[in-house]
């Protein structure tokens, strides 16, 4: 094997490693951890904390982004249960679509 074709198929193995590392439905850039859902945002995540009844990992909605929250502007097409929105009272996280 020459030494081109060994950096080569380095690179293809490193981009594979990085492709399975992504998580499946990563947050848009900007998302955040706060005590308040703003108007206009979804929340992918919730919990608990110390000085704050509830903490949301807010971020902007789009059309295919799994949310604990379904905001104005936005339907579902999917429904699935997660632990990561028992703030909602019922474990469902959506599939949002703009309307």
């Amino acid at each position: 094997m020459t030494r081109t074709t060994l950096l080569g198929a380095l690179a293809a193995s490193a981009a594979c490693v990085v492709a399975l590392a992504a998580p499946a439905s990563a947050a848009p850039a900007g998302s955040y951890w706060s005590c308040e859902l703003p108007g206009g945002y979804t929340y992918t995540d919730s919990g608990i904390t110390q000085g704050c009844a509830h903490l949301f990992y807010v971020t902007a909605p789009s059309t295919g982004l799994w949310a604990c929250y379904v905001p104005t502007g936005y339907t579902h097409t999917a429904v699935q249960r997660s632990n990561k929105c028992w703030l909602n009272g019922s474990n469902s996280q959506y599939l949002l679509a703009a309307v």
